[in-house]
């Protein structure tokens, strides 16, 4: 095309210097001014016609690249697609139009009018907005249902008038599918009330908030609530739990008092959860706050009664241990030996009354964080030794041979040594307690990965995992099982020392009878749980 209108100029050019240069030339030439128009005019005419062929020719070209864009969107574009004339009838229309919804095809199509295509509730519609973009000039955008291949779907449709020299020739009009979103829509809609009423139904404070610990839904005001007025205070603090949380990805739970509308301080019970995305990213977290006045007014009197009940249960027993302690003396009168026996025994009970009510009292004390650790650097082996020597006298008496292999002269470890020896006796009479008759009672003690390991081997009824998992708990015993008699409270307690030191319980057993009960305790003080709880209300 280039090429061709180049051409064009250089004749038109050419042929103008030529006629110049016959003159210049040759004056006396004798060509008429009718000759030189004629000539000129065949130039100019020769010049024309080809600018005319390529003017044309660049503009067919331009219009079949068009055609061949509009032919590509129509049939690519997942939308449907169609143009109708000022008579709102169809000139031209896509296969998803055609094909997929009207099941046409789209030559049959041309010069028909909706009400050919479709019901006449959904055809009044389309002519009503076709009418609406005609008159006013504007685009509109509405949606239909559609009955397409037995099913009703959804269609968002955007007519636009198609103007020409200022005057509305036709109507374009697109319908796009949005039955999947819509479906999304309503279900998002229908979880977010399910959420709504499960919220408002809680007997407690519950809401979810973002990662900027802004408050997104829930079942209080955020404009005016304790709750709010709570959070607006500590809005420091609370930023820095949600951040260990988010970093941490770990649930939170602490205790907390809130102020009411009447002034009073109200105990609340604070869960904290973090919410993950589908690539388990924390996206916000989840607040549970829970009243739990009445449950530590009912603790405090539990408290209450557990040590007044202690003090008086402790006391007599006391002065009984004593009493039979003076008697069997003999520094007041001779006994004889039924008398001793029968004090002894006596003594026993009085020893196990007054041992038991000293491990409750330590399990409540453990359990609402009033017992404290004091911590101390001491030598395991001579503790385990010293514990031995105590029970050395049982363990003959059953038959039991008890054996202690350290893995070194001295395992030096800072803890509590008193409540370390509590654990120690705990499961030392547990093992003599369940193990068979003239057997062995294997004690190691070694350093294991920074935490002091010891354990107690015995030979013993085989126990399942799933008794394994209780036996540690609070009340449970397994005594019937095995025909003996149990408090279901020392191995609970030992447990509460052992994470209260920062370690854990270990417990095996095999079907060849073999058991191991155990512990590790780190070698070096750690923070409980319940401190950093406090460390992290304190901050």
């Amino acid at each position: 095309m280039y090429i061709e209108q180049k051409t064009a100029q250089k004749v038109f050019i050419a042929a103008t210097l030529i006629l110049a240069a016959v003159i210049i030339a040759n004056p006396y030439t004798a060509i008429t001014p009718m000759q030189g128009l004629v000539f000129i005019f065949f130039i100019f005419f020769i010049h024309s016609n080809i600018e005319k062929r390529f003017i044309i020719k660049q503009f067919s070209m331009k219009t079949e690249e068009q055609n061949k864009l509009l032919e590509s969107i129509y049939r690519c574009c997942p939308d449907s697609i169609s143009y109708k004339d000022y008579n709102f009838k169809y000139q031209l229309v896509n296969d998803v139009l055609s094909g997929d919804i009207c099941n046409k095809n789209k030559f049959d199509i041309v010069n028909k009018t909706c009400y050919e295509l479709f019901p006449k509730n959904i055809a009044d519609l389309i002519r009503k907005k076709d009418k609406e973009a005609i008159e006013t000039g504007n685009s509109v955008t509405y949606e239909v249902k559609l009955p397409v291949n037995n099913k009703e779907l959804t269609f968002q449709v955007t007519t636009v008038p198609v103007i020409k020299d200022s005057d509305i020739i036709g109507i374009l009009t697109i319908g796009r599918d949005i039955t999947k979103n819509e479906h999304l829509k309503k279900t998002l809609h229908n979880k977010h009330r399910q959420l709504t009423t499960l919220l408002n139904t809680l007997p407690m404070v519950a809401y979810l908030k973002n990662t900027e610990s802004d408050y997104i839904i829930g079942n209080f005001s955020p404009e005016n609530s304790d709750m709010q007025k709570y959070r607006l205070q500590n809005r420091k603090r609370i930023r820095r739990e949600d951040e260990k949380i988010i970093q941490e990805k770990t649930p939170m739970c602490y205790d907390v008092q809130i102020k009411s509308d009447n002034g009073s301080l109200l105990w609340h019970r604070v869960y904290k959860s973090p919410i993950f995305d589908k690539d388990n990213n924390v996206n916000g977290i989840a607040v549970l706050v829970k009243n739990i006045e009445d449950e530590k007014n009912l603790q405090s009197q539990r408290e209450t009664y557990v040590a007044t009940l202690s003090h008086d249960l402790k006391t007599p027993t006391i002065a009984q241990i004593r009493a039979l302690e003076l008697l069997l003396s003999k520094d007041i009168g001779d006994i004889n030996k039924e008398q001793e026996e029968l004090l002894n025994l006596t003594l026993d009970s009085c020893k196990y009354m007054f041992e038991m009510v000293s491990t409750l009292l330590s399990t409540y004390k453990y359990e609402n964080g009033e017992l404290i650790l004091n911590y101390d650097y001491f030598n395991m082996n001579e503790l385990i030794e010293a514990c031995l020597n105590e029970i050395s006298q049982l363990a003959e008496e059953k038959g039991h041979t008890l054996i202690f292999q350290p893995n070194a002269a001295e395992n030096i470890l800072n803890a509590d040594r008193m409540q370390v020896k509590r654990i120690l006796m705990n499961l030392l009479s547990n093992s003599l307690t369940y193990a068979y008759p003239d057997t062995e009672l294997v004690i190691t003690a070694e350093k294991h990965d920074s935490c002091m390991r010891v354990c107690v081997k015995n030979r013993s009824p085989y126990m399942p995992k799933k008794v394994l998992e209780t036996i540690f708990n609070k009340y449970v015993t397994h005594a019937e099982k095995f025909n003996k008699v149990g408090a279901g409270l020392g191995l609970y307690l030992s447990k509460q020392i052992v994470e209260a030191h920062g370690g854990k319980i270990i417990t095996k057993s095999f079907e060849d009878n073999q058991c191991i009960f155990g512990f590790d305790i780190p070698l070096e003080k750690q923070p409980s749980s319940l401190q950093i709880q406090n460390q992290l209300i304190n901050i």
